[in-house]
């Protein structure tokens, strides 16, 4: 798998991270490699939560107007702050990110604190109204329904 980057004086830098904050499942797909996974299907902790979110909110910052190449989209480009920024955050894995009890609840503190566009990807079954409520006062970005 290739890791999307920004190119800076700094030198080669990721800009789209994928978190996980579930590794179970509502559903069985077809094209789910599920049967591979070896780490477990657990929730992700509030300590690695924690630990993602000291990290990362600092970076997003640090990385906020400062012109790069972006090596995946063969453009220089400045990068903009908060939702302009190409920085962003995809919650997927092999799990279904909306099973996570705290899943509205750290969205919006991504959104709030790093400022940057935060995308789920579901298989969908849990869109419910008042889910789809919570997401959206969460200021999630963009939901990606995965379906066969």
């Amino acid at each position: 798998m290739t890791i999307p980057q920004v190119v800076t004086e700094l030198g080669v830098l990721p800009y789209i991270f994928d978190l996980e904050l579930s590794g179970k499942c509502n559903t069985a797909c077809s094209f789910c490699p599920r049967e591979e996974m070896k780490r477990g299907e657990n929730f992700m902790t509030e300590e690695n939560f924690e630990f993602f979110m000291d990290r990362f909110v600092p970076y997003a910052r640090h990385l906020e107007g400062r012109t790069v190449y972006l090596p995946a989209e063969k453009a220089r480009a400045a990068l903009g702050v908060g939702e302009d920024s190409p920085v962003r955050v995809i919650l997927c894995g092999m799990g279904e990110s909306l099973m996570h009890r705290r899943c509205s609840e750290w969205i919006g503190r991504i959104r709030r604190e790093a400022g940057v566009r935060v995308t789920v990807v579901t298989n969908g079954l849990l869109l419910k109204e008042a889910t789809v409520e919570k997401l959206a006062e969460a200021g999630l970005t963009v939901a990606l329904v995965s379906v066969p």
